[in-house]
């Protein structure tokens, strides 16, 4: 096992030295893949003790970027995540394509002027190793694997002060796309750089992977990725839900979706597509809550030419007729604006939808999904919602539990978003601990810790100090969710309704017999709580 450490640097110099000279190698002096990529440097004619300025013109630059948009763009907001990380502490994150070629850089300003100056490093540049010899780029590029160089192990002399960590980006069928390299000087190294980046072009890679996968019906709209089998968790109350969307996914009835943010909503609304005979049709999804009252209408329902100033000449669809002969989901329902309820009830109740401006009526078979994290019945009584409006999404409604009542599934969940992100596995003592929290933020959160903890290992494998030295403060109680606590009595009449109804299979009568109350006093209890 080789450790970055002073013995090291001084063994690898060695080394280097003696194969500059065309002396023999001994073994163990640097690690085997490096001495491979300077032999490999060797043979390409690399000269060990010339900077490295070779760049491509503009007009090369260019046509290589649009070759490969797709990447650049999904790479960016990645590489904008991970910079926002290690800002300010010297380092710089690059994007290239599959020769190497630099297409996008961001980072500090006196380490990228530094590259800048001395090794010409800029968009444009070429660090394949048949230009600049062993580097993170061209090396992970060649061997299609991720690598960390650290100071001496570089092949270039003017190379050496830097520490780089690369991981390639891979396309279909494994074929190399580019690599996402982050660089900085050597004495500012950490092993677990080359975690951070690792999980960023896995992420990038699943993304494209997405991105081209073929949609169900590419005219319109988008095809749902998730079925029933990617909802994790053996609890009671998880599988009770489960259970009733598969029922609820064979008929045509509409679907209303309750639960805290992060829970799962759109995953369960995808699987419901995917298990109803809705499936060979679009899965088109619309947040209520991220669209601007004004521009909300024309989205659900489209518009013709000339409809509005600013209306495209040949009008545009809605999301309606998107998610013709499929499933239209309406996450966050509970913030649509009182005016555009009463155009979606009409839609609900006749199955026709007429643009805005238009003259005609067009008659639709689609499927409706509602989703929302407030307690509806107490928007009705505040007047937020149209009572009609509810009970006519509120045909099956599906209840969501949150984390904190089904900790036993936290384990399968923290072990599957480790492999996601990269991570070799994960400790006892660190599921021990992220079972212990109660994750106000729900599955979304847990997630994103364990990103965190990932680019915290030593090895690739999650800890229970990677779990607590990274970890962020309890996300803030919610305005429309009370936090829980063991004095708050909806809370927990809201948990034991739930449980009761998950070990009865949904049923009321034998969950009122259950919690030793009447049907009548559970109804109450289920709509004080929005479980109903």
């Amino acid at each position: 096992m080789f450790q970055f450490d002073e013995a090291y640097k001084r063994s690898a110099h060695r080394a280097w030295a003696a194969l500059c000279r065309g002396e023999e190698q001994e073994e163990g002096g640097v690690r085997p893949v490096i001495l491979r990529s300077w032999q490999r440097s060797m043979a390409y004619g690399v000269d060990p003790l010339s900077v490295k300025k070779a760049v491509h013109d503009s007009e090369d630059v260019r046509r290589r970027s649009e070759a490969n948009r797709d990447l650049l763009l999904i790479a960016r907001s990645y590489m904008e995540r991970l910079y926002s990380i290690v800002s300010g502490s010297g380092f710089y994150l690059m994007i290239s394509d599959a020769d190497g070629v630099v297409l996008d850089l961001i980072g500090d300003e006196d380490i990228v002027r530094e590259g800048r100056a001395k090794s010409n490093l800029v968009v444009g540049a070429d660090r394949s190793e048949r230009t600049a010899g062993t580097n993170a780029i061209g090396t992970s590029l060649a061997t299609s694997e991720p690598i960390q160089i650290w100071g001496e192990e570089h092949f270039v002399k003017s190379h050496k002060i830097y520490a780089c960590s690369g991981a390639p980006i891979l396309g279909e069928n494994g074929a190399v796309l580019g690599c996402l390299n982050l660089t900085g000087l050597a004495e500012n190294v950490h092993p677990h750089t080359l975690g951070m980046v690792l999980s960023a072009a896995l992420g990038i890679s699943k993304e494209l992977e997405i991105l081209h996968r073929p949609k169900a019906k590419t005219t319109v709209g988008f095809a749902a990725r998730y079925s029933f089998s990617d909802i994790l968790g053996t609890s009671a109350l998880l599988l009770g839900a489960v259970d009733l969307a598969k029922k609820a996914a064979s008929g045509d009835s509409n679907i209303l979706l309750l639960g805290e943010s992060g829970v799962g909503k759109e995953l369960f609304a995808q699987a419901i597509h995917r298990a109803s005979r809705y499936a060979g049709g679009p899965f088109v999804a619309l947040n209520c809550a991220a669209m601007p009252a004004g521009l909300i209408e024309s989205e659900l329902f489209g518009y013709e030419a000339g409809a509005f100033t600013g209306a495209a000449k040949s009008g545009n669809p809605g999301k309606f007729e998107l998610a013709d002969g499929g499933t239209i989901f309406l996450d966050e329902i509970g913030d649509m604006p009182l005016d555009v309820q009463a155009s979606l009830l009409r839609v609900i109740e006749t199955r026709e939808i007429v643009r805005i401006g238009g003259r005609s009526a067009k008659t639709l078979h689609v499927r409706i999904v509602a989703a929302t994290n407030q307690n509806l019945t107490e928007r009705v009584r505040e007047g937020l919602f149209r009572e009609d409006l509810y009970y006519r999404l509120h045909v099956i409604a599906i209840q969501i539990p949150p984390l904190r009542v089904r900790k036993e599934d936290i384990p399968a969940l923290a072990e599957h978003f480790a492999r996601a992100k990269g991570a070799t596995g994960i400790t006892k003592e660190a599921l021990r601990s992220l079972a212990a929290r109660d994750w106000p933020g729900n599955i979304r959160e847990l997630e994103n810790a364990i990103e965190r903890a990932t680019g915290l290992t030593e090895d690739g494998v999650i800890t229970e100090q990677n779990v607590l030295e990274n970890e962020l403060p309890q996300s803030p109680p919610r305005e429309a969710e009370a936090p829980p606590s063991p004095y708050n009595m909806e809370s927990l009449e809201k948990d034991a309704l739930l449980r009761a109804l998950a070990e009865t299979g949904g049923n009321v009568t034998k969950a009122a017999a259950l919690l030793g109350i009447s049907r009548r006093t559970i109804y109450r209890k289920m709509g004080k709580v929005g479980v109903i």
